[in-house]
């Protein structure tokens, strides 16, 4: 406004110069135009960041992102919007190829939210968030560096007094500990997130479920464990994106082949592999395939094994849980002879995320199978090396048994006596089966390379008949070679041939075809389409016909809805429960 009229206005005149009205008109357009583009732009944030969820309900998660990032793009984002976006997106990475992108982003909605001071709900957002960021750590075979965020974790549901995020950020530390063999500092944090939250969301009831189902199988409480893992699972169903039930079947698979029972765990394996696959959730289906792999490896399925695991490739995920997998399971086929995977593999990064996790299920396996393959190529120093290494870095024997046997071969007296300690610890639990079994194995070979000729014998023996109750043959034909026997004397486990297995499962086979039934066998065996037609000589075109009548047949829907059949089935075949 000019001096004129700044005089005017002072005198109560409203008259207004034409230079002065001008710009006044300017200014109102100009405005106009400002909450014009605003609009547009919350628009364009509401319509992209729509387009994103539906991509993502799709499974079409690289277009979900697109569209997440021109979301992010607009000009109307606010702080609200810009951390449920950065959620949204973290959400989209963890469920692709890349799920170790998804850190970043949630990262960056942390960051966002600390910068409210926290307050009330906030809190509660913050701590889940963090328990989602102590995920990723996992995934990144960073489990030690999870435990200060889920500590931070548990004092703001503690400050904002929300019981069920606090039971949950307790029974995440709880998981952790035992995933690290620190089974004594767990026990706390379990007595604090007390029992299960029965008003509870559904995610946060399954995830309380199998968090107590892992701490019975670790004190060897198998009925109690295989309870819980099935009741988490069924809590697990009524969430839309099939994550948590999968994780619960990967880990009921887990302690089930640790308390022995390695029916249930390869049951168990097949499911959570059809559930992933189901959903598209593709680093799991990479991750549970090479899980299942390694599992059959231990049962001499080899060239099933390799199956899975160059399937599990196909899916190009880096993330460090994948690359240890990955390299285990390729040491070990390689070991077998001919069944290489074919695929570069640095196994020096691998060995180092192992021993970076801090997690004896992942040392273990890795540092054993990486000592075998020195031992193979005449490399006995590096072999010991190794072994002195990765026994230093255990505190629990769990999931890592065949390491603890590397001490009695190769490891020096004071090595020895931690490895059989440790074994002897297991052993002394309830249904410590698998423990007991190895500890004889560990004596027998002691034995041996003491010259106890006798007591080599005797142990060979015990642990021989120990490995067939559990259906263990490559243990078992070890063991018998230390007892003397031959080393490809028939298995004394008792084993449901497959067809019956597959009936029990099933039940409505008999409104199959023969060949259908072979089909939905291979499916149940976690075979992809492809891998079906290779196993039957026929196109894949031929196996979606077979699936569709076999659906049809069966009034499902879904290779999911086929799986769904074990969840009854791992109780009945197994006889628990």
């Amino acid at each position: 406004m000019c001096a004129v009229c700044v005089r005017r206005r002072a005198r109560k005149d409203i008259t207004v110069c034409p230079h002065c009205n001008e710009a006044a008109k300017a200014r109102v357009r100009e405005s106009r135009k400002r909450k014009a583009e605003l609009a547009r732009q919350r628009h364009a944030l509401v319509l992209n960041e729509a387009a994103a969820d539906a991509a993502a309900g799709q499974y079409a998660y690289p277009a979900a992102l697109r569209y997440y990032d021109r979301a992010l793009a607009c000009t109307a984002l606010g702080r609200a919007d810009d951390i449920r976006v950065s959620q949204k997106i973290a959400r989209a990475y963890f469920f692709s190829h890349a799920p170790e992108c998804a850190g970043a982003w949630l990262e960056r909605a942390l960051t966002a939210l600390r910068t409210t001071g926290l307050p009330g709900d906030t809190a509660v957002e913050a701590a889940s968030l963090l328990l989602r960021m102590s995920r990723q750590h996992w995934l990144n075979a960073q489990t030690i560096a999870a435990l200060p965020a889920i500590g931070e974790a548990i004092q703001l549901g503690t400050a904002a007094k929300d019981r069920a995020i606090s039971s949950r950020a307790n029974l995440a530390m709880a998981h952790y500990l035992i995933l690290l063999g620190r089974h004594e500092a767990a026990q706390p944090f379990f007595e604090a997130a007390g029992g299960v939250l029965q008003s509870a969301d559904a995610e946060t009831r399954a995830v309380s479920l199998t968090q107590h189902a892992i701490l019975q199988a670790a004190r060897g409480n198998k009925e109690a464990a295989y309870a819980g893992f099935e009741s988490a699972v069924d809590v697990a169903k009524s969430l839309a994106d099939g994550y948590w039930v999968t994780a619960t079947w990967d880990d009921f698979a887990i302690w089930a082949m640790a308390l022995g029972d390695s029916r249930t765990s390869q049951l168990c394996r097949q499911r959570a592999l059809f559930v992933a696959r189901d959903h598209h959730i593709s680093w799991r289906i990479a991750y549970l395939s090479l899980r299942y792999a390694n599992l059959l490896i231990e049962l001499e399925e080899y060239e099933h094994a390799r199956e899975l695991a160059l399937d599990a490739l196909t899916y190009g995920v880096a993330a460090p849980c994948i690359v240890i997998l990955v390299a285990t399971v390729g040491l070990k086929l390689e070991a077998t002879g001919g069944t290489s995977l074919r695929h570069r593999i640095d196994y020096s990064q691998a060995l180092e995320y192992a021993f970076a996790s801090g997690e004896p299920g992942r040392i273990g396996p890795m540092a054993s199978a990486m000592i075998r393959s020195h031992l193979a190529k005449g490399a006995p120093r590096e072999a010991r090396t190794l072994l002195r290494r990765a026994l230093s870095a255990l505190l629990s024997a769990d999931h890592a048994w065949d390491l603890l046997f590397d001490a009695a071969a190769i490891g020096n007296e004071a090595e020895q006596r931690r490895a059989r300690a440790l074994l002897g610890e297991r052993a002394a639990l309830p249904n410590g089966d698998v423990a007991s079994a190895y500890l004889n194995l560990f004596d027998a070979r002691l034995s041996q390379r003491r010259g106890g000729v006798e007591r080599q014998r005797r142990f060979g023996s015990i642990a021989a008949s120990s490995f067939a109750r559990l259906g263990w043959r490559g243990q078992e034909r070890l063991a018998r070679s230390y007892a003397g026997a031959d080393g490809k004397a028939k298995s004394h486990a008792s084993e449901t041939p497959a067809p019956v297995v597959f009936r029990t499962l099933l039940g409505d086979a008999s409104k199959l075809t023969a060949r259908e039934e072979e089909v939905a066998r291979l499916v149940l065996r976690g075979l992809t389409n492809r891998a079906i037609a290779r196993e039957l000589a026929i196109s894949e075109h031929t196996v979606e016909s077979h699936m569709t009548s076999i659906m049809n047949r069966l009034g499902i829907r879904s290779r999911h809805q086929l799986g769904d059949t074990l969840s009854v089935g791992v109780s009945r075949v197994t006889g628990e429960r």
